[in-house]
């Protein structure tokens, strides 16, 4: 883009009788659904900053949206409306906007609640909602239930507790929901599933129960941790940090950088499921990411049918990183002779 077309990072100011809020509306110049959140501010009367971001100078374009993954945790993608410097949201769901900008929702919307909230999570993984209207149906009547039931949209198809901190991993959507989404191609319920999925016009099918089994609120098997366990965790980490030192020498790579591989080779199709699967931030995976590219052993590309969705694959180059990772045979041998001298004990 020359500079002569490129806009401020201040945005273009467009007037309206209500300036109560302070609203920046992030946008791009060519999305039909932008177009549709620029309508309902006119149409409510908001003042408003409007910057379409893909009018931008490239390199500011890539500083914001760095600002922006920093700043909220979570990819940001368009349409994305800032209100009052403290909350994001993302996409234009009409419900989500009124209750965001706290409007008054019309008696007759045809959004209820449960299927915004559905509607936001699936814009902000980049998922969709599962296409069988009567299994979409069905999930969403089973989450508005438990929400009446229990103050919160507890997974339907999982029996919870009722309290809210022991059913945290369960609530839509659920801790496990990025990985049953990449391995699977829709999460536990059938609720989301990926654009993969959606287009290959597959069915939802009973998949692995990742959640651990409980019993009298705590993980089976998992022992009181003691100072023993405390001095392993350290020889874990010395233990990881020389396997990191081996990794660079050997194969130039960072561990992080190693485990994304994994990842993408894994289904990680996103750098989003990335994310989650290797329990790291948003902004600090897009480095690695962008490190891996740089090493030409990652390749990501916008879907072509929705260019705010961003798809890994793994190069010729880094296939075979991967398969000599994987002949390495890595070994933590201070942690193996502890194991065993620790073994020896006991038995003695």
């Amino acid at each position: 883009m020359s500079k002569a077309n490129a806009v401020s990072r201040q945005g273009q100011l467009v007037e309206g009788p209500r300036s109560e809020r302070d609203l920046v509306y992030y946008s791009l110049s060519s999305c039909p659904m932008c177009r549709k959140g620029r309508e309902y501010l006119e149409e409510k009367g908001y003042a408003y900053r409007l910057l379409e971001v893909d009018r931008l100078d490239p390199g500011e374009k890539d500083r914001l949206k760095e600002e922006l993954t920093q700043k909220y945790g979570m990819r940001v993608v368009f349409p994305a409306l800032l209100i009052d410097d403290s909350r994001i949201v993302l996409g234009f769901f009409r419900g989500s906007w009124d209750e965001a900008l706290g409007e008054k929702a019309p008696a007759d919307s045809s959004a209820p609640e449960v299927r915004v909230h559905a509607e936001q999570i699936a814009a902000r993984r980049g998922w969709l909602l599962n296409p069988e209207p009567r299994h979409l149906a069905g999930v969403l009547a089973g989450l508005e239930a438990n929400r009446k039931r229990h103050g919160y949209y507890l997974c339907p198809c999982r029996d919870g507790s009722g309290e809210r901190g022991q059913d945290a991993d369960i609530i839509c959507p659920c801790d496990y929901s990025g990985a049953d989404v990449s391995e699977f191609g829709h999460c536990y319920c059938g609720l989301f599933v990926s654009r993969r999925f959606a287009d290959g016009g597959r069915s939802v099918q009973p998949i692995p129960e990742r959640r651990l089994q409980q019993r009298r609120g705590k993980p089976v098997g998992v022992p009181a941790i003691t100072t023993t366990d405390l001095c392993s965790i350290k020889d874990t980490v010395r233990a990881i940090h020389e396997l990191e030192k081996e990794l660079k020498r050997s194969h130039g790579l960072t561990l992080n950088e190693a485990l994304c591989l994994c990842c993408v080779s894994n289904l990680s199709h996103s750098p989003g499921e990335c994310a989650q699967q290797m329990g790291l931030s948003a902004s600090r995976v897009s480095r690695i990411i962008s490190s891996l590219e740089r090493k030409g052993l990652l390749e990501r590309r916008s879907q072509p049918d929705d260019h705010r969705s961003t798809e890994l694959s793994i190069t010729g180059r880094g296939r075979q990183h991967l398969q000599d990772l994987r002949e390495s045979g890595f070994s933590f041998s201070r942690l193996d002779a502890r194991s065993g001298a620790g073994a020896k004990g006991s038995r003695a």
